[in-house]
């Protein structure tokens, strides 16, 4: 089996993916829809997005402002447990790694859906175009709609009507496919090659922005070698 961490990350199985939400508190909240695009040598080839019962939790009228997403919508939809086998196979086992927009807040919710369906988290590496954005232009605001103006991402019509994808912000499909878009069309060439690589610059990266934003509070920012992997010097 190959190590995909010496591997050109570019050439993986890809699951972009994107969850809307009951709100924004990652304890009490819930997944009310999930996008998931999969994308192979940087072409989206699948799609799989669903509205999700959020059971006995009400979707924040300011959540629904932003997505469009009402408890009508839901109410009748299978939970997130009921489908959970599905969301396994495709973030887990069909693919190699992530791309997530702002992964950490994903990765929190769907590490709490699994744990409440009974079922453990496998880590799975990500990268995450809202780190290399934060370092790439410190001053640009960090939502999604900024990144594709700055990077002028134009997502192929016939990619929309392959996928069936409605071109729609805040739904999420249209956002897993858009941050996958974003990823595979100007931020890879900013990038290093393989995977291990690519993850210990965005790991470096994130723990200054961290160190940045806390005022130099040294216990933001742990020991990093300087050195790179060994198959950056190839």
């Amino acid at each position: 089996m190959s190590d995909i961490y010496t591997m050109d990350w570019r050439k993986l199985r890809i699951a972009s993916f994107d969850l809307e939400t009951t709100g924004l508190d990652v304890k009490n909240d819930r997944i009310v829809e999930i996008g998931i695009v999969i994308f192979e040598e940087g072409i989206p080839v699948e799609k799989y997005c669903k509205l999700i019962n959020p059971e006995d939790k009400k979707i924040n009228p300011k959540a629904t402002k932003v997505t469009g997403i009402t408890n009508e919508m839901v109410k009748d939809k299978k939970t997130f447990a009921e489908r959970v086998k599905k969301i396994r196979r495709l973030l887990f086992k069909d693919v190699d790694m992530w791309c997530a927009f702002n992964d950490q807040f994903d990765r929190s919710f769907l590490m709490n859906e699994l744990k409440r369906a009974d079922y453990k988290f496998k880590d799975i590496p990500c990268i995450d175009p809202l780190v290399w954005a934060r370092y790439w232009w410190p001053k640009m605001k960090n939502a999604l709609d900024d990144v594709v103006q700055k990077l002028r991402i134009r997502v192929d019509p016939k990619v929309l009507r392959t996928l069936s994808i409605n071109k729609s912000r805040h739904r999420a499909d249209y956002d897993s496919l858009v941050t996958g878009t974003a990823l595979f069309t100007n931020m890879q060439h900013m990038m290093p090659k393989t995977l291990r690589q690519t993850l210990y610059v965005q790991d470096f990266i994130y723990r200054m922005w961290l160190l940045n934003i806390h005022q130099n509070d040294k216990k933001y920012m742990r020991y990093l070698d300087l050195a790179m992997p060994p198959e950056h010097e190839k």
